[in-house]
């Protein structure tokens, strides 16, 4: 039988993410409480072009709220009974970043 130790979800705090989320935590728990791994990308290319200030500012927010969001999602799986939750925020394209994960 196939038995997951680690389980990788990107969160973004949408309904699709909370879905994925509970899904997550669902199969941790099947799994003998295997490892979850929260991950929140900031996708900064848009702000290359921008003057730096802005993109400074977009940066620090966009920091901020992903600090927030992942602390609030790891609570609640540990609250639902995972052992282990890790935590990830990466700036760039999302969909380059979460492959190399």
């Amino acid at each position: 039988m196939l038995v997951y130790e680690d389980i990788y979800v990107a969160v973004d705090g949408s309904i699709q993410a909370d879905y994925a989320f509970e899904k997550a935590i669902a199969v941790s728990r099947r799994n003998d409480g295997a490892k979850l791994h929260l991950y929140h990308i900031i996708d900064n290319r848009s702000t290359t072009a921008i003057v730096d200030a802005y993109d400074r500012t977009y940066i620090t927010e966009a920091t901020k709220y992903a600090e927030k969001l992942l602390h609030q999602y790891k609570t609640k799986a540990c609250a639902a009974g995972v052992p282990a939750v890790e935590t990830y925020i990466g700036k760039g394209s999302p969909k380059h970043l979460l492959l190399k994960v």
